[in-house]
This record gives C-alpha cells, sequence and structure tokens, in this order.
C-alpha cells in the first residue's frame, strides 16, 4: 500500500476511490486484518509542488493539508508509474502546467519524455 499513491481533485471521485480501495484491501487482508491507510489525496495531479504555501481559510485546512503532503510527496519520492485520465493529447498542450514548462529554474519533467522534434512523432520539445 505504500507504494501506491493516488491524487485527485475532485471530492466526489475521490471519496468512491477512497471506498474501492478500502473495500478492495477489506476483500483481500478480510476484516479482521490491520487495514493499512491507503495515500489518497485530494489535490491536483499537475499542482506545482515547489510553490510556497497558501494562506487558506480553517474550513479548509484538511484539504490544505492533503496537498502539502501531496506535495512533499511530489517533491520527494521518485513516481515511476502514472495512471491517469488526461485529456486528449490535441486539447492538453499547454494545460500540463509546471509539468510541462517547469518552475523556478527547474526543468520540465516532461523534457524526459517527450521525443526529440527531429523524430516528428508526437508532442516534441525543442531540441
Amino acid at each position: 500500500m505504500q507504494r501506491l499513491i493516488e491524487f485527485e481533485l475532485q471530492f466526489g471521485p475521490f471519496a468512491v476511490a477512497q471506498l474501492r480501495i478500502i473495500a478492495e484491501l477489506i476483500g483481500l487482508l478480510g476484516t479482521d486484518a490491520a487495514t493499512p491507510e491507503p495515500r489518497l489525496f485530494i489535490t491536483d495531479t499537475l499542482g506545482n509542488p515547489f510553490v510556497g504555501e497558501e494562506q487558506l481559510p480553517q474550513i479548509l485546512q484538511p484539504g490544505a493539508q492533503s496537498r502539502r503532503r501531496a506535495n512533499e510527496i511530489k517533491h520527494n519520492e521518485p513516481i515511476t508509474v502514472v495512471i491517469g485520465n488526461p485529456p486528449y493529447k490535441e486539447k492538453a498542450k499547454g494545460r500540463g502546467g509546471w509539468v510541462e514548462a517547469g518552475t523556478a529554474g527547474r526543468e520540465s519533467p516532461m523534457d524526459r519524455w517527450l521525443p526529440p522534434a527531429s523524430w516528428g512523432v508526437g508532442h516534441t520539445r525543442s531540441t
């Protein structure tokens, strides 16, 4: 369970995912076993983990705490596989925030995955 990390922006899908994961764990481990705590976070997956803290009202603190914990993971843990439901590629260009453009002198993570322009395929980087 510690290797599985889930980020979801909207509360409704987050709640459904949480219920399904907990039900699956109970199905696999039984009700008597100590169920490991899933690492589920309400956050923007593409949100910049390097941005400073925002001041939010007290009522929004649970969401802010979830985002802070998610940013710590995005900033400090190597992520090997990402499974998501992104927009279709023709609609995705320019919507990736810091992942696509980089931030504060840091390379864009997308630069490590996009093919060189000389290959003539997909969304390409400029080098």
